[in-house]
């Protein structure tokens, strides 16, 4: 099952940390393309980068790991989310991304 991780702060990468194995894309406007590269060279697995809306249509899974502010604004570009399965809440997170971090 793909999973698209929209967001590239410390919790989107913890979890794609911790989803090593399975078929991960992120997706990534253009004003955030540098940081999710830099965040995908970091990984333990090849993960690859298209566009939010190509994420999101071929995936099952939607994980928004975006802090509250960006939420509006991200949903607004991905259009609709009909069949997927959409998970949020990466904000309380805080402590998988400090876990991650130790290990």
């Amino acid at each position: 099952m793909k999973i698209a991780i929209i967001g590239v702060d410390d919790a989107a990468a913890a979890l794609a940390r911790r989803m090593n194995g399975h078929e991960l894309v992120f997706g990534a406007s253009e004003s955030i393309m540098a940081d999710t590269e830099r965040l995908v060279a970091e990984l333990d697995q090849p993960v690859p980068i298209t566009a939010l809306r190509e994420a999101v249509d071929t995936a099952k899974v939607v994980l928004l790991a975006l802090p509250p502010s960006e939420l509006g604004e991200v949903l607004e570009e991905l259009g609709p989310l009909s069949g997927k399965l959409v998970l949020e809440g990466a904000h309380s997170w805080g402590a998988l991304a400090a876990a991650d971090a130790t290990h």
